[in-house]
């Protein structure tokens, strides 16, 4: 015997609640229902709760706003971060979406406005150009929502940002980033880069030697097979740089934990962060936060 199908079950108010652990199932809560569906994080506080609804995700083009940091402190990260050109276009951007670079030391530098050309985008990133020592974190985070808000309504608003967890000068406060990016329903993802990595890739500094004797006059005998110069026992006797991370525990191990802004950042604004260690954690970082964009489409 045949039976009548019952109709579709509606959500009733207040919005229903799912862990972001869910998310496929959100997108088809999402997309039969006629309510929004709150999605909140199991770690975010209930007042960065994130309002999804079906247009939000269906085959929604991305405006993202990539932000690096560009400073001196950095340097030693930048080959490794001007690769990873392809892994946004690829991963992240779609067949319609678009994608604007942003760099960052003591000035904020536009480095190209928003394009759908990949190669146009890839080209950026691979010419990213180290700056000076400063990192104007905040106010580079509030220019790339300030340049997001120009795109079409209609886009999904990204911004993924790699860089320290510091922010030196500018006019900007973590505080007021976060509200301009809510309000204007800008997601924030973002790629931690490690100071002490940067730090113990960066040049050494060895400092010539120390002797013992009066010049001319050498207290050990020769190595073998070379002849006893004061060059050669230059590189002998030199004081040695134990390296940048024997320097930057020195100088860093008595320091408070201070918040994580860009973690903070994320968080609150519905995106992910994704700490790196070293260099060549940085692209896996990236494809993390690509693959979590596309679960969204």
């Amino acid at each position: 015997m045949m039976h009548a199908m019952k109709p579709a079950r509606k959500l009733q108010p207040p919005p229903a609640r799912l862990s972001v652990s869910f998310l496929a199932a959100l997108m088809f809560v999402a997309l039969v229902s006629a309510h929004p569906v709150k999605l909140q994080s199991q770690t975010v506080p209930q007042s960065s709760d994130v309002t999804v609804n079906a247009a939000d995700t269906a085959d929604t083009p991305v405006s993202v706003a990539i932000v690096v940091e560009t400073s001196s402190r950095v340097a030693a990260l930048l080959p490794a971060i001007r690769r990873t050109g392809v892994m946004f276009t690829q991963n992240m951007l779609g067949a319609d979406g678009e994608a604007a670079l942003i760099g960052y030391n003591d000035e904020v530098d536009k480095l190209l406005d928003f394009t759908n050309n990949d190669d146009a985008v890839e080209k950026a990133v691979g010419d990213i150009q180290m700056g000076t020592s400063g990192a104007r974190l905040y106010d580079a985070l509030s220019q790339a929502v300030a340049f997001l808000q120009t795109r079409p309504s209609s886009h999904r608003r990204v911004i993924i940002v790699l860089g320290e967890a510091v922010n030196t000068g500018g006019e900007e406060k973590i505080g007021s980033v976060i509200s301009q990016a809510r309000l204007a329903n800008v997601t924030i993802y973002s790629v931690g880069l490690s100071s002490t990595a940067a730090q113990v890739r960066g040049p050494q500094e060895p400092t010539a030697p120390v002797y013992a004797t009066p010049p001319g006059i050498f207290a050990l005998p020769p190595m073998p097979g070379t002849p006893q110069t004061p060059d050669t026992e230059a590189l002998r006797e030199g004081n040695v740089d134990l390296g940048a991370a024997v320097k930057w525990a020195g100088k860093h191990a008595t320091a408070p934990l201070r918040d994580n802004p860009i973690e903070l950042a994320a968080t609150a604004t519905g995106g992910s962060y994704q700490p790196t260690l070293r260099d060549r954690s940085i692209a896996p970082a990236i494809n993390k936060i690509g693959g979590d964009l596309r679960l969204q489409d």
